[in-house]
């Protein structure tokens, strides 16, 4: 029995690897790397050492050719210097030590000041690092 597909946009496999930005508990940044498995125009899954916990707040740096692509379909994200801004939707353990991150884009049209000044503060960061 064929599985219908039943989201709004198009997810497109791909290997990519993606830079991930996120401020610790100690307000530190936690800088990282990870796979891109896939993306669409509303999010991302990627393969990661970093066990990440739902709700956190990502800022992931994919090229610059997808950047395009998502805003080719009319993608409306928290985006700059080559960063997008995320909600981790779901991790799940692939073996020890692995993880599949679910990433979810932070639309624009959400762009209070609470997500902008976050992501300041992530790329801010990210300069001194």
């Amino acid at each position: 029995m064929l599985e219908v597909e039943r989201r709004e946009y198009l997810r497109v496999d791909c290997l990519v690897e993606s830079y991930i930005l996120n401020i610790k508990e100690d307000n530190g940044l936690n800088y990282s790397t990870g796979l891109t498995k896939n993306i669409s125009a509303t999010g991302l899954l990627f393969k990661t050492k970093n066990e990440y916990k739902t709700g956190d707040i990502l800022s992931i740096g994919i090229s610059t050719g997808i950047l395009n692509e998502l805003d080719g379909n009319q993608a409306k994200v928290i985006k700059t210097r080559g960063f997008v801004l995320g909600k981790v939707a779901r991790v799940e353990k692939v073996k020890e030590g692995t993880y599949d991150c679910a990433v979810i884009f932070i639309p624009s049209k959400e762009e209070d000041g609470n997500y902008l000044r976050l992501f300041q503060d992530l790329m801010n960061k990210a300069l001194y690092f």
